[in-house]
C-alpha cells in the first residue's frame, strides 16, 4: 500500500492527470479569476461526465465557500474521489448510494475515516440501516475497523456480507427441512404421530445406528423408557440437531447432504 507522501507526489501538478483536471478547471473559468463557483463546478462536472454526481460533488468541493482555487478544488476532490469511483462502477447498491446522501447531509466530508460515532449518525439517517441496533452497528464496525476508523463502502460491504451469512443460516436450515412425520412414516401406520418404543428403536438400528447409539437417542430426546415415542417430536428433536451442526459445517458437508437430500427425494 501506498504511503501518504507517495500519493501527495503522484498526485502532484506534474501529474499527467492532475494536468488534464486543471485544464478542464481552467476552461470552466469563464472570469479568468482562477476560482470556480457553483455554476462553474457544474460545468466541470458535466466535462467530467459526473453530471449525475453532480449535486454531491459541488456541496462537498465548495463546503462553506462561494468559490475555489484549483488547489481547493483537488485536494477536497480526491479526498472523496474514492466513493465516486464506487458509485460510477455501477457495481454498489442503493444502500451505498443512500449512506453517502446522508454523510452529505450530514456534513461528513471523509467518509475514508469514520469514527464510530459517524457510522453511527448516518445509519440512524439511512434507510435499511436504521433499523440496526447500537450493538449491530458496533459489530459490524468493529469487524472491519481499522486504528478506530472505517470506510462508508467498507462498512456497507461488511453490512452486506453479515446479511449474506444471514440469508445462508436461513436457506440452509428451509434447504435441509423435511417433515417430522414423513421422516419416520413407515412407522406411523396408525397416522396417530406416535409409534411403539422397540419399533422405534428396531427403526434406528436398521437404519445403521447400533443399539446402544439408539437407545441413548431416546434418552436424549427425553424418552427412554416410554412405551409410546412421539415420532413428531423426535422428527424435530433430529431436525433442531441437524440444523445446529449444519451451520457450523464446512461447504463441502453441507454440499454432501444437499446432494444426498436431493437424491432422496428423486427416489421418493
Amino acid at each position: 500500500m501506498q504511503s501518504m507522501a507517495q500519493q501527495d507526489e503522484g498526485l502532484s501538478d506534474e501529474n499527467v492527470h492532475v494536468k488534464e483536471l486543471k485544464r478542464l478547471f481552467n476552461s470552466c473559468n469563464s472570469d479568468r479569476n482562477g476560482l470556480l463557483d457553483k455554476d462553474g463546478l457544474l460545468i466541470l462536472c458535466e466535462k467530467l461526465n459526473l453530471s449525475i454526481f453532480a449535486g454531491s460533488i459541488i456541496d462537498r468541493v465548495l463546503s462553506n465557500d462561494h468559490s475555489i482555487n484549483f488547489n481547493q478544488f483537488k485536494e477536497r476532490f480526491l479526498l472523496f474521489l474514492p466513493e465516486i469511483i464506487d458509485l460510477a462502477s455501477g457495481n454498489q447498491d442503493e444502500l451505498l448510494i443512500a449512506a453517502y446522501k446522508s454523510s452529505s447531509s450530514l456534513g461528513i466530508k471523509d467518509t475514508q475515516r469514520l469514527s464510530r460515532y459517524d457510522v453511527h449518525s448516518i445509519c440512524e439517517s439511512t434507510s435499511e440501516l436504521d433499523l440496526l441496533s447500537v450493538g449491530d452497528v458496533n459489530g459490524i464496525f468493529d469487524k472491519c475497523a481499522i486504528s478506530g476508523k472505517v470506510s462508508l463502502n467498507e462498512f456497507v460491504s461488511q453490512y452486506r456480507a453479515r446479511q449474506k451469512m444471514s440469508d445462508e443460516i436461513h436457506f440452509i436450515a428451509d434447504s435441509y427441512r423435511i417433515s417430522s412425520v414423513n421422516l419416520f412414516e413407515t412407522l406411523d401406520v396408525n397416522n396417530s404421530g406416535e409409534a411403539d418404543h422397540s419399533a422405534v428403536i428396531e427403526y434406528l438400528t436398521t437404519s445403521g445406528l447400533k443399539l446402544e447409539e439408539a437407545i441413548s437417542l431416546l434418552k436424549e430426546f427425553g424418552q427412554p423408557t416410554s412405551a409410546m415415542i412421539s415420532l413428531v417430536g423426535l422428527g424435530n428433536y433430529l431436525e433442531t440437531t441437524l440444523s445446529h451442526l449444519l451451520n457450523n459445517s464446512s461447504v463441502s458437508a453441507r454440499a454432501a447432504f444437499f446432494c444426498m437430500k436431493s437424491l432422496l427425494e428423486n427416489y421418493r
